[in-house]
């Protein structure tokens, strides 16, 4: 038996050796190929070898050693696994001779993952699963799954939509308690919440929204005065209602936004207030909170108030509805009407107003380029018909600008008078691009010289630059490719891309919990109390929950695409998108549909310029923007990720 001044000796010899290695801990990034990285706490990446590779999977927290190889290379050594992020998967059934698998879909992952022969039951191949991880490869290498839930054959009639809700863990029902919560609401309860409340329902206020929209969350009312301009934002207030239901409060909160996806919406409330109780329906009274804001004669913001408050929204139009109207009476057709002169007089003003506050934007903050946008049609048996694009409707670009000055304000506001509060941020340039697109700046742009990308003020001088001259569309590019996500922050950081010292988006709260947050600290503000205070758990987890939304309608439009493009022979146009050191993605100009040329399929040496992000061939250069001939080359149908090959004009 060791002594205990023996065993203390080990203990410190064991921490002297630990200390001495090189330790890191990080998160596995995979490739699709059999190497990988982890993301290190430091910021870096270290190179994972395919040995190390087969421990691990993508979303694997772990620690690793930094070593070198005999060519003197750096790589990571797998030295323990901390937390598995896959413990919960979705893939497909697949059997190759007596072995049964689940190919994982796990993104940056082809790793089949072995199901054992009592745990497959009447699974066949081609059906899609959700399973659960049961032995991690990182001692063996070989992983194994149990089935939790088959979701059907991937022939299946609208199997995909089934299978995105269910990967990313959409819901499209309610708990029984959430249920009888909102059926026990009624007209009755928006009489008694107007006590109180500021009466804005002589205003003839109208809401444009799309043709089949429901759920109207937003409402105008615009009028001159000797000093400029008043714009009255009416924004539905839903939680004037639930703030007394928790438990609808608390899943509505939990979807994080309501999911937009071809052919199906999964509302973020009850269909009980979001397309009724609580939307601007055309001729009932409904409780918002309205953004008072004057404006001077120039579109520039003079001062605001936010009224806790009720209108009556006097009609609903449309976006095609208020453009037509709008072009009629610049064509001169005196007959142009909506049958109403006081809604007339609205979208007339409402088209004053709108151009003028785009005017001040363009000298004063950033208006970023427009992108074409696309819908896909759908059969009554969810088959795409086709991939469309959407119309770029003058009465969007007006709405959007009075919606924009709301959330400032509202922005404003809140710094005023929170300690924290939801804000939406963005910081520009990606960092680790910054210093080389400033390098770019400087030699090939003149005129942006002097300015400073990692400033507010200097990144508006510089994208105005940019945008204001033709001759620059390849810089304005390279910075709009380079550009960082939009994030929440608790504090009222700037947003560069928009080019306010401050942001918040506050006019969706029937869609985004982020919004409807919001109106729950103004609501406190309002009466004198303090704010319900917001913490980074509840920011992380909104970010979390909005990415899934996101992903899953990205997934099942991309499993959409794919179908459909499988179809197709053609040649198309496309526009270059991305450069990188392995090919080029492009987007169809024809229907939106994006996918990559690969280097291997471009003829000789390829050599790719990262600052400027242009690809040096053969068969010439490849840069952002520009147009080049496609043809369909391969749909690999695991990752859903479509391969074009380069033709001839």
């Amino acid at each position: 038996m060791l002594k205990l001044d023996a065993l203390n000796q080990l203990k410190q010899l064991k921490t002297d050796i630990k200390a001495s290695r090189d330790l890191h801990k990080g998160v596995v990034k995979g490739t699709g190929q059999k190497f990988g990285f982890v993301s290190l706490e430091s910021g870096k990446d270290a190179f994972l070898p395919p040995d190390e590779m087969l421990r691990v999977l993508p979303g694997d927290r772990i620690e690793v050693e930094l070593k070198k190889d005999e060519k003197n290379k750096s790589f990571a050594k797998v030295e323990r696994l901390i937390e598995s992020g896959n413990k919960i998967f979705f893939g497909k059934y697949v059997v190759k001779g007596p072995a049964h698998f689940v190919e994982a879909d796990i993104a940056g992952s082809a790793r089949w993952i072995f199901i054992a022969p009592n745990k497959r039951g009447k699974t066949k191949p081609g059906d899609l699963l959700k399973c659960k991880l049961s032995q991690h490869p990182f001692k063996s290498g070989k992983p194994q799954a149990q089935i939790l839930e088959n979701l059907g054959s991937e022939k299946d009639a609208g199997i995909e939509w089934t299978y995105s809700l269910a990967k990313h863990g959409i819901k499209d029902s309610w708990s029984d308690a959430a249920a009888l919560a909102v059926e026990s609401l009624t007209e009755d309860d928006i009489q008694k919440a107007l006590v109180n409340r500021e009466d804005y329902s002589t205003l003839p206020f109208i809401t444009i929204d799309g043709e089949a929209t429901t759920d109207m969350d937003d409402a105008l009312f615009i009028e001159r005065n000797d000093s400029g301009w008043r714009l009255c934002v009416a924004i539905a207030d839903p939680e004037a209602l639930l703030h007394g239901f928790p438990e609808v409060e608390q899943e509505a909160l939990a979807r994080g936004s309501s999911a937009y996806m071809p052919g199906m919406l999964v509302p973020m409330l009850p269909s009980k207030l979001s397309s009724d109780l609580s939307s601007l329906v055309e001729g009932k009274q409904r409780l918002v909170n309205v953004i008072d804001v004057r404006l001077n004669e120039a579109g520039a913001l003079v001062s605001s108030e936010i009224k806790q408050a009720f209108i009556i929204s006097r009609k609903k139009l449309s976006y095609q509805g208020v453009t037509s109207f709008l072009d009629e009476q610049a064509s001169g057709d005196d007959a142009a009407s909506f049958d109403d002169q006081d809604v007339d007089a609205q979208v007339q003003l409402l088209a004053e107003l709108g151009q003028l506050l785009r005017e001040w934007r363009k000298q004063n903050a950033n208006v970023q380029p427009s992108r074409a946008e696309f819908y896909i049609e759908l059969d009554g048996n969810r088959q795409v018909t086709g991939i469309k694009p959407k119309q770029s409707l003058l009465a969007h670009t007006l709405v959007e600008e009075c919606m924009q000055v709301a959330n400032r304000c509202v922005a404003a506001f809140l710094k005023e008078n929170t300690e924290a509060s939801i804000y939406v941020t963005h910081s520009g340039v990606r960092l680790d691009r910054r210093e080389a697109f400033q390098s770019v700046l400087s030699k090939y742009v003149p005129e942006c010289e002097g300015n400073d990308i990692s400033t507010l003020d200097g990144f508006v001088s510089a994208f105005q630059s940019l945008l204001s001259k033709p001759e620059n569309a390849d810089y304005l590019s390279l910075l709009t490719r380079q550009l960082e996500r939009t994030e929440y922050s608790l504090k009222p950081l700037p947003h560069y891309a928009l080019g306010f010292a401050e942001y918040t988006t506050f006019t969706s709260p029937l869609r985004k919990a982020n919004d409807y947050l919001l109106h729950k600290q103004v609501r406190e503000l309002l009466a004198g109390a303090g704010a319900t205070e917001i913490q980074y758990t509840t920011l992380n987890k909104l970010e979390a929950q909005q990415g899934e939304v996101r992903a899953a309608a990205y997934d099942l439009e991309q499993w959409l695409k794919c179908k459909f493009i499988a179809r197709s022979e053609e040649q198309y146009q496309a526009e270059v998108v991305r450069v990188f050191t392995t090919g080029f993605q492009v987007r169809l100009l024809e229907n939106g549909i994006e996918g990559a040329v690969n280097a291997r399929d471009i003829e000789g040496k390829c050599s790719f310029n990262q600052d400027l992000m242009t690809m040096t061939t053969k068969q010439g250069e490849f840069k952002l923007g520009q147009t080049v001939q496609v043809k369909l080359k391969d749909v690999d149908w695991s990752r859903k990720q479509i391969q074009f090959k380069l033709e001839t004009p």
